[in-house]
């Protein structure tokens, strides 16, 4: 007996996509009109976008120069800014001494978001990002919905789109002046990029190879802007070297492959903003200001933010999340060890300036001596103390299943959530690698990366929120469900033939 070819996954036309995208569209303007501007889910632990950016907006726009500020107050016009330079030139800067500094911190892509406000017109001392937000996270979910009909995996991608749209947090963080919206909304644009791979459906190889040159890419543009943003990359590893019907070797060419990508992609950014700095510190000079001449860091500092943050649960070896404490422990040992001439009294500097016209405070981060002080006690510290480590990540952890936004779905007026459907998580993934479901499990996995921050460093003032691997599991589970019950219908359908007749249908339901 011939046994008829089984069908490929049937999706909907390319009409009722194009339908369903502008949907999408509509629901989720709808939703962010109708969402508060006061967030319940706040982020209170980070700063995120520094004010100090928005004072240095004016010489961007007028003069394409940055980071670049002034003591006296920012000009609101091509005019104001003309005459700013011509009389007061020796109050231009490049840091205003603030906790948030761009010049010396870093993340200089955070710039980006204000672009589009600058580009139409907007006053240069009321950029936003909130614009910018809401087309990035729309853009992220129509990639989704895309991908997966693309794929052949239309229902779980559709699933995905709502619970994630409808995400409370994302839906009020995408109203405020911040960028604690993006980790997510890049996550689900590394997810739409990588479906190929992770279904193991990529087709031609040139495409196997070109999506992990573009994933690296896309992720270090992405950590110019905030480190969360790229934490996707670290679950792409595992996406690659679990391709199925792939050589080893060609699965671990591809992470070979999105390493190097990454860290060139990286290094041509830095290469550029070192640039714009350089520019920068030249056309102050000129005009009589204060150029900045003292040290610098690429991004935020990992070991200071790490030890800050053992003080959401840290009672022993006097942890705090408060740079004013680890700056106060680590100043005498750079004087003894080091014999780094430094004194700190209180705030976020030293009580020393830079030479030669001692305007810019020296900051403990951007000191190499520093970073090492740190990470010494920290390692000493977790390395003597395994239990009181490993006790502070198993609170941790309760933490992100405790204080984790709940799954929502949200239409107009109506919201329907529930906060417990986290809890069923754990299980829900033994049961998807019991059934050796494994789409579902890597589905799940792929956005675990983006609550490695309150696991690995401060789980409080809203850092759970980050999570929506919970969101990711109970689409899966939603799908799974579906799958389950169009099975048992046709299975229903087959027994209920006479024996001997082929019900074709049943071929398309599997």
């Amino acid at each position: 007996m011939i046994t008829p070819p089984e069908p490929p996954p049937r999706r909907p036309s390319i009409r009722l996509l194009l339908l369903l995208s502008v949907i999408v569209v509509a629901w989720q303007i709808d939703l962010q009109v109708r969402t508060s501007p006061y967030p319940h889910y706040a982020i209170n632990a980070a700063v995120g976008l520094y004010p100090e950016l928005l004072q240095e907006l004016w010489a961007y726009k007028y003069y394409g120069v940055f980071p670049v500020c002034t003591t006296r107050l920012p000009p609101r016009s091509r005019e104001q800014a003309d005459e700013l330079l011509a009389q007061h030139g020796d109050s231009l800067v490049m840091d205003l001494n603030t906790p948030a500094s761009m010049v010396r911190h870093g993340d200089f892509g955070r710039l980006w978001l204000l672009l589009g406000s600058l580009w139409l017109g907007g006053d240069p001392l009321h950029g936003s990002v909130i614009r910018t937000n809401e087309a990035l996270f729309i853009v992220a979910l129509l990639a989704v919905l895309w991908a997966f009909w693309k794929q052949g995996l239309f229902l779980p991608g559709l699933i995905i789109v709502l619970l994630a749209g409808s995400n409370p947090f994302q839906q009020q963080q995408l109203l405020q002046e911040n960028i604690f919206s993006l980790p997510a909304t890049f996550a689900l644009m590394a997810l739409a990029l990588n479906l190929p791979l992770l279904s193991g459906l990529a087709g031609s190889s040139k495409r196997r190879w070109a999506i992990p040159l573009a994933s690296g890419v896309f992720l270090a543009t992405a950590r110019e802007i905030r480190a969360e943003a790229a934490l996707t990359l670290l679950a792409l590893p595992l996406i690659y070297l679990t391709i199925p019907r792939t050589p080893w070797r060609a699965r671990w060419a591809m992470v070979a492959l999105l390493a190097v990508s990454y860290l060139a992609t990286g290094g041509l950014w830095t290469a550029s903003w070192n640039h714009k700095v350089d520019q920068a510190r030249q056309w102050v000079a000129a005009r009589g200001g204060h150029p900045y001449n003292g040290l610098r860091t690429p991004h935020h500092a990992l070991w200071h933010n790490v030890w800050t943050g053992l003080g959401d649960f840290d009672t022993r070896f006097g942890y705090a999340w408060d740079d004013r404490r680890a700056f106060a422990y680590a100043t005498p040992i750079l004087r003894r060890q080091y014999g780094i001439d430094l004194t700190y009294t209180q705030g976020y500097y030293t009580d020393q300036t830079y030479p030669p016209d001692h305007f810019y405070k020296i900051n403990l981060e951007d000191i190499p001596q520093y970073t090492r002080v740190i990470r010494d006690k920290l390692l000493h510290d977790i390395t003597r103390h395994p239990l009181w480590y490993g006790g502070i990540l198993l609170r941790r952890t309760w933490r992100i299943f405790h204080d984790a936004v709940p799954v929502a779905l949200a239409a107009g007026p109506l919201e329907l959530d529930d906060p417990y459907l986290i809890y069923l998580a754990p299980v829900a993934l033994g049961f998807l690698i019991w059934r050796r479901r494994w789409l579902g499990v890597k589905l799940s996995l792929f956005s675990l990366p983006l609550s490695f921050t309150p696991l690995l460093i401060y789980s409080k003032q809203g850092m759970t929120y980050y999570s929506i691997f919970h969101v990711i599991m109970t689409a899966v589970m939603v799908q799974w469900a579906c799958e389950a019950w169009q099975t048992r219908q046709a299975r229903r359908r087959r027994q209920s033939l006479p024996s001997g007749t082929t019900d074709y249908n049943s071929l398309h339901a599997r």
